[in-house]
């Protein structure tokens, strides 16, 4: 077997570096130049190396653009971005004329979460990126120098399209780096740096909203008597925790729960489907959730936040604190909800009102002060709002029910 000595092949549409490659032709590998078999050649002595397995091959692919695609590959299965920090600040005048200022600094690394990743990826006309990330803040593309950087007019294209780049730089690895010496070098954050920055004026405007939000007065809604649904019922969702075998989980989970600490239950929490979750909850409260009254699934204000159906929420809370048990203020309830349910955990930024109020603490105190006005709890006024503590209005979980069954269900009204 003669030949030149190459470090990658190729193997079910994807680049293999001989360090991951199994001995000989059992590395099921091809050339990544002219398509023929690879035999890898890993012996005690010598430096590890793939070779045709045909004698008198004339092709020499070439290094660096096999270094650059097999880069691209493995950012590519990143499964979260570390990007570089930045600053962002926001400034508003208030009716007053007073100037705010908020500011806010990423550092070491701004995190965001992969949906998906697409090398070289055509879904934007006239620019193929590297790499183009999906993520939870949108697209990120990030674009691998090697031994070129980014052509001024790829760089404007990027730029036009508002669409968030990052370079890494890989100009001084040589050829022959390792597959571990690569996957090193990516995770080095000095060699990340912004091409384009859209992320930064997301965060602006989220800290703008936040700064806006934090110099109001909250004026919570006005209670309400009768309860309200906004939009249509969750019926599907009330149908699919209604069947007998979610019945049968949340029964097993009841008890699973209760052979857990405290601290232990929220990580079980946060990993149900909706369809478990609900049941629980209903088994919790002693209803089916055919059986649910519109109380436990009403329109509140700032309800948006919690980005779930009202009823999980709604239903979750009141099984924990409206049942039976001691006081409870919206802040409370807010930071519960924030501990069991996914995606909510992690929100770190929560600006507050002037009267002590955030966005969650608002949908909570909302719910519970129209709870209290259809006498199902009872309200114990504070020195100021955020003070307001609530408690149930029936001393047992049975008469509890009872309140709730003399309401008509949700389905039965509508």
């Amino acid at each position: 077997m003669s030949g030149p000595q190459i470090l990658y092949g190729a193997r079910a549409g994807e680049l293999v570096h001989i360090d991951d490659a199994m001995r000989g032709l059992a590395c099921n590998c091809t050339c990544p130049e002219c398509g023929r078999a690879l035999v890898a050649r890993k012996g005690d002595v010598l430096a590890h190396f793939f070779a045709h397995a045909a004698e008198e091959i004339n092709c020499n692919p070439t290094p660096e653009s096999l270094v650059h695609a097999y880069a691209k590959q493995q950012v590519a299965k990143f499964l979260r971005l570390e990007l570089p920090g930045f600053a962002v600040e926001a400034r508003y005048q208030s009716n007053d004329g007073e100037v705010h200022y908020l500011n806010w600094r990423h550092l070491p690394v701004y995190n965001l979460e992969v949906k998906s990743a697409t090398v070289e990826s055509t879904h934007f006309s006239g620019v193929i990126p590297d790499v183009l990330f999906v993520t939870n803040r949108g697209f990120v593309a990030v674009e691998v120098f090697y031994r070129h950087a980014v052509p001024s007019e790829k760089l404007e294209k990027l730029h036009d399209l508002s669409l968030s780049t990052v370079e890494v730089d890989l100009s001084d690895l040589p050829a022959t780096i390792s597959s571990a010496g690569l996957a090193d070098a990516l995770r080095q954050g000095s060699r990340w740096s912004w091409l384009n920055n859209r992320c930064k004026a997301g965060e602006e405007y989220t800290l703008y909203h936040q700064l806006v939000y934090s110099k109001r007065i909250l004026i919570p809604e006005t209670p309400s008597k009768d309860p309200v649904i906004s939009g249509n019922l969750p019926s599907r969702l009330l149908a699919d925790a209604s069947s007998s075998t979610v019945h049968l989980q949340a029964q097993q989970l009841v008890a699973r729960l209760k052979g857990l600490a405290p601290y232990e239950r929220p990580s079980v929490l946060r990993l149900l489907g909706r369809e478990l979750r609900l049941a629980l909850h209903c088994l919790q409260i002693g209803l089916a959730p055919r059986q649910l009254p519109a109380h436990l699934m009403q329109s509140v204000t700032r309800q948006s936040v919690f980005a779930m159906p009202t009823v999980l929420w709604q239903t979750g809370l009141f099984a924990k604190f409206c049942m039976v048990g001691g006081p409870i203020t919206a802040k409370q309830a807010a930071a519960w909800i924030r501990t069991v349910f996914p995606g909510l955990e992690g929100a770190a930024r929560t600006a507050e009102t002037a009267n002590g109020f955030n966005e969650y603490s608002e949908a909570t105190y909302n719910f519970l002060n129209h709870l209290w006005a259809q006498r199902l709890l009872e309200r114990i006024p504070g020195q100021r709002p955020w003070d307001f503590t609530f408690v149930p209005v029936a001393l047992s979980s049975a008469e509890v029910r009872s309140k709730l069954l003399a309401f008509p269900s949700a389905l039965d009204s509508k």
